[in-house]
């Protein structure tokens, strides 16, 4: 079974024009891919906001 990590990205001084930041926008699209692989069995572990790069 195939088995990816989810590592969007941590960086929330980087704004947007239009509000949020790059951090904002990427959870949310890893918020919405979780869905979609755990419906094709692939296995994900993915960071959280709370981590650091380290």
């Amino acid at each position: 079974m195939p088995k990816i990590f989810l590592s969007p990205s941590l960086q929330e001084w980087n704004p947007y024009v239009d509000g949020g930041n790059e951090e904002y926008y990427m959870n949310l699209i890893a918020d919405a891919m979780e869905p979609y692989l755990r419906a094709s069995n692939i296995e994900f572990d993915r960071n959280s906001p709370e981590q650091t790069l380290t």
